[in-house]
């Protein structure tokens, strides 16, 4: 039999359709976010706890706690106290789960519950169905509170609709990515990560130090395939990754050389002017012939065609101008490719990379030429920023806009979500909001969770929980991220010269 934990009552407020109020039994284990069910004509009313209010009778009275106080009294006042107190939680509610033969089906909220009725805690399977968790997904991690129920969404849905992950410094949004990363690899979807900070190529080695946590999950400790892409290399790169200057595309030299608009436009004519005269695999030297023509034939003033010309000569200075990108190097089943983009470049070299691969991907897609694949933005705000426009976040939002009928999926993961493109953002299925202390951004959140009850608590999430709100779910949750299964190389340097976990 289900555990009884309550009553629904009327005394506050009468029930509705949408939210009702029970009194807690005393000494039943319940906190703000656990779910509970109510018979109904239907089936079961499931609803989500949102708040606890303590009252008490006696305390209400002034005059009753300052006789005792005078009067030193402790044992009588608690012996008292004890018949005047109750505790209320307000319960919003998730829908009606009604069986039907052998499916269940939840229908949206009809009915409130009769005052009266007993409230019991939900089993395992009347859960299950009422967040709507797939039985083999991606297994994110377990319910909070309830380390039984585990967190499995859709593969199809979540890759399909985009993820973000959002949370302040030490919150573990990139450890979690490290989880979502491991899931997707295990489902053979390849990956390819944009890492500023050289923090994600440690997937390679099994995570030993959390073996216990794993083995209680009937897991354990794996590395994974990877291979590491740097524009300059690195100490940790497989293989050098450059662009050429058709996968830049006009407007992505302009930006990685900083030009105006009237410089832009004399680059645009000689660009074209360069594939006419050269094909897809011109040189910087060719384009620079190209600027001469072209600022000739369309009067461009010597001084225009002289600054766009001393600054393509910074183009081969970056490391990043060389050979054109071949996606089917990058994009391999059940493997990790990381574009390590850690090395010495100016910023606005990494955006135009991180664009001109993008877009390269993005077209392979479109021809089928690399198979489906999820695509995660590591630092999403400096690649996608929401008051400027940047040829980064152009590919980005290509790919969040239309990557769904493509079968490429965007990560972006992101400290802070105000500096992060909202229409990037708005386009994200899945959200995981891990701790977040900034107002600003806990405002901007709040609409987005106000369901689950946990907009206030986001300032107070332990490291490694977080509110997840997804197109797989009928609900938002607070969830527990489940442990690695591979090394996570996130945690920095310690001040004492150790590796900070």
């Amino acid at each position: 039999m289900p555990e009884e934990i309550g009553i629904v009552i009327s005394s506050l407020s009468p029930p509705t359709h949408t939210s009702f109020d029970i009194e807690l039994q005393e000494d039943i284990d319940t906190w703000v976010g656990d779910f509970v069910e109510v018979p109904c004509a239907y089936g079961v009313i499931v609803g989500r706890v949102i708040s606890i209010t303590a009252e008490n009778e006696y305390f209400k009275n002034p005059a009753f706690v300052k006789d005792h106080l005078v009067q030193n009294e402790g044992l009588l006042l608690r012996y008292k106290s004890k018949y005047g107190r109750y505790i209320i939680a307000r319960v919003k509610v998730v829908g009606i789960l009604r069986r039907r033969h052998s499916t269940v089906e939840l229908l949206p909220p009809m009915i409130p519950p009769e005052p009266g009725t007993p409230v019991y805690r939900p089993s395992e399977i009347t859960l299950r169905s009422a967040l709507g968790l797939s039985s083999s997904g991606i297994f994110l991690g377990t319910l909070w509170g309830h380390d039984d129920i585990r967190i499995e969404l859709d593969l199809d849905l979540l890759v399909r609709h985009h993820v973000a992950i959002i949370g302040a410094t030490g919150s573990g949004k990139s450890y979690a990515c490290g989880v979502l990363i491991e899931e997707l690899v295990k489902h053979n979807l390849p990956v390819i990560v944009f890492d500023p900070h050289s923090e994600y190529w440690t997937m390679k080695y099994p995570n030993a130090s959390e073996e216990h946590l794993l083995n209680q999950l009937d897991m354990y400790p794996a590395g994974f395939r990877v291979k590491i892409f740097s524009p300059v290399g690195s100490e940790v790169a497989d293989e050098p990754l450059s662009v050429s200057l058709i996968d830049l595309g006009p407007e992505g030299i302009a930006e990685l050389c900083g030009m105006s608009e009237t410089q832009e436009d004399l680059l645009f004519l000689a660009f074209k002017k360069a594939i006419e005269d050269c094909g897809d695999d011109f040189t910087v030297d060719d384009l620079d012939l190209s600027v001469r023509k072209v600022a000739h034939d369309y009067g461009f003033l010597p001084t225009t065609v002289l600054a766009v010309r001393r600054r393509l000569t910074v183009l081969n200075e970056l490391g990043v101008i060389d050979s054109s990108l071949d996606p089917r190097n990058l994009v391999e089943r059940g493997r990790i490719s990381i574009i390590d983009l850690s090395s010495p470049i100016p910023e606005r070299a990494r955006r135009a990379l991180v664009g001109a691969v993008l877009r390269r991907l993005f077209s392979a897609r479109r021809t089928n030429s690399i198979p489906p694949l999820m695509v995660v933005v590591e630092e999403g705000h400096r690649f996608a920023p929401q008051n400027e426009e940047v040829f980064s976040k152009d590919a980005i939002r290509l790919i969040a806009r239309e990557g769904r009928k493509f079968g490429i999926g965007i990560s972006i993961i992101s400290q802070r979500v105000v500096g992060l493109d909202k229409d990037i953002f708005s386009q994200c299925g899945t959200m995981l909001i891990m701790k977040v202390t900034c107002t600003t951004d806990i405002s901007f959140l709040k609409p987005l969770i106000e369901a689950s009850g946990e907009a206030e608590r986001l300032s107070f999430l332990p490291r490694g929980v977080g509110v997840l709100s997804s197109i797989c779910l009928h609900t938002p949750v607070l969830i527990k991220v489940r442990p690695r299964m591979s090394m996570h190389g996130g945690g920095g340097k310690s001040i004492n010269g150790g590796v900070k976990t």
